[in-house]
């Protein structure tokens, strides 16, 4: 008998609390499917991405209805847009696009990027940033075109161009690189009906890198929304910095800061 069908059969004694059954079974898969998992544990390393980030000023009363409470936004409607060319090298093979949406926010005092929005053109990264860290990874046609300092990116959904960024290279820059805590919004349904979610948390994600190179320009950026996608809705008044890298990146796993599932009066989320 295999391990993943053991797993299976003896299941429903775990549910029953058989600690005797618990004992003796094989390690489960990390992630689903049990038959072929869709990716493997974190961390996760790439080597060699390309990534251009802009820093915009947006509407701060539209910035502020994006983000959950305890979590306190920028008050000058800053909004951070990354689009990369990503490449993970370690436990996995796998080149994916990616472009994302965050918030400078701060939680007990301590800063952070609130990811609002992201797209990636790959299941296997959708479904392991969202089952793991909660990252809101949808699916987008998309393209990132690099020619000379000149860079192009799209993302379409529902056959809307919900996003399109130019970018134009100029002088290089000093590398430094500074940790950065990304929070995610990590909700699971329940299969009860009219039951609260399964999981309902906000998770910090840490991410490690290390730049190789740098590069200062000017960008344009227009968002659009689709039947799916309110971007329209988060107006682009100007960008104030538009930077392109090349970098390695460790994604590790994280911590849950905030439960909003847990009993009131009991302290079931973690700090950082």
């Amino acid at each position: 008998m295999t391990n993943t069908l053991r797993c299976l059969l003896l299941a429903p004694l775990l549910a029953l609390g058989s600690v005797a059954a618990a004992a003796d079974l094989p390690s489960f898969p990390y992630s689903m499917p049990a038959v072929g998992p869709a990716y493997p544990p974190p961390p996760w390393r790439y080597r060699d991405c390309r990534i251009l980030v802009l820093t915009l000023r947006s509407d701060p009363e539209v910035v502020k209805r994006l983000v959950p409470a305890p979590l306190v936004p920028n008050a000058d409607g800053v909004v951070m847009m990354w689009l990369g060319n990503m490449h993970a090298v370690d436990p996995f093979e796998l080149e994916y696009l990616e472009y994302g949406l965050g918030v400078p926010v701060e939680h007990d005092g301590k800063p952070g990027i609130y990811c609002t929005h992201l797209y990636l053109d790959d299941d296997t990264a959708i479904a392991g940033g969202r089952e793991i860290w909660g990252w809101p990874k949808k699916l987008a046609a998309m393209t990132f075109t690099v020619e000379g300092n000149r860079v192009t990116a799209t993302a379409t959904r529902k056959g809307v161009e919900i996003i399109h960024a130019e970018f134009e290279g100029g002088s290089d820059l000093p590398i430094e690189d500074l940790p950065q805590h990304f929070i995610n919004f990590k909700i699971i349904p329940s299969v009860r009906a009219d039951a609260a979610p399964d999981v309902c948390q906000l998770n910090d994600c840490p991410m490690l890198r290390r730049t190789r190179s740098r590069m200062d320009g000017k960008a344009t950026l227009a968002l659009r929304s689709s039947a799916v996608d309110a971007l329209g809705e988060l107006p682009v008044h100007e960008i104030l910095q538009a930077r392109f890298s090349i970098a390695d990146i460790e994604l590790p796993l994280g911590e849950t800061i905030h439960d909003y599932l847990a009993e009131p009066g009991t302290d079931e989320a973690g700090t950082r």
